[in-house]
């Protein structure tokens, strides 16, 4: 199974995704570890389709997708100099 690749329930998928993706931001580039978000969460958390596909992240999905889980899971930054980094 290829790194990142995670098998969820009876469905096994194989996804292929860089380790660390980055994303640039007026106030500092955030970076996402996805690996570890694999292994801890099933793709459905953040993909809505399967097998899963590349999301299109801006401001407002990432906010909604990826500060959202943090506050509702109580784990992972919730502040914005958490996760934006200059």
């Amino acid at each position: 199974m290829q790194e990142g690749a995670k098998k969820t329930g009876a469905i096994a998928t194989e996804v292929a995704a860089p380790a660390v993706l980055s994303y640039e931001a007026m106030n500092g580039n955030v970076t996402f570890d996805h690996p570890m978000h694999a292994e801890a969460l099933s793709c459905a958390k953040c993909h809505e389709e399967m097998p899963p596909q590349k999301i299109a992240i801006d401001k407002t999905i990432a906010h909604q997708l990826c500060k959202g889980c943090h506050s509702d899971m109580g784990a992972g930054p919730t502040a914005c100099n958490e996760c934006h980094i200059k």
